[in-house]
């Protein structure tokens, strides 16, 4: 160490270049520091999170275009069936009120 005066200078590590982080927590202590870091620890794990969330978001829209498409399939095989059963109805009627009654679906 050489000495100025008064002042004493500390021996330089290195080249002299300190990290970047040494120097943050150097200006702005280590409280700053610390809730910088878990600020940036919490955003990183979020992302991640957001990402796979945005994911799964995508592969619920498809599954319900899908069923979308597929519960519309079924609604015309069962109309077809009904149909089907009422013409069935229709025929092994005895009279005009069991025939009317064949198309009573009991959905109001």
């Amino acid at each position: 160490m050489e000495t100025q005066g008064t002042k004493v200078n500390p021996p330089l590590i290195g080249n002299g270049d300190i990290p970047w982080w040494v120097k943050f927590i150097y200006t702005f202590g280590i409280p700053a520091a610390l809730s910088v870091y878990l600020i940036w620890l919490m955003a990183t794990r979020i992302e991640g999170k957001i990402d796979n969330l945005q994911d799964q978001i995508r592969m619920h829209q498809t599954d319900t275009v899908y069923n979308s498409k597929s519960n519309d399939a079924q609604i015309m095989k069962l109309n077809e069936i009904l149909i089907t059963l009422q013409k069935t109805c229709v025929n092994g009627a005895n009279n005009q009120a069991e025939r009317d009654n064949c198309f009573n679906t009991g959905i109001k």
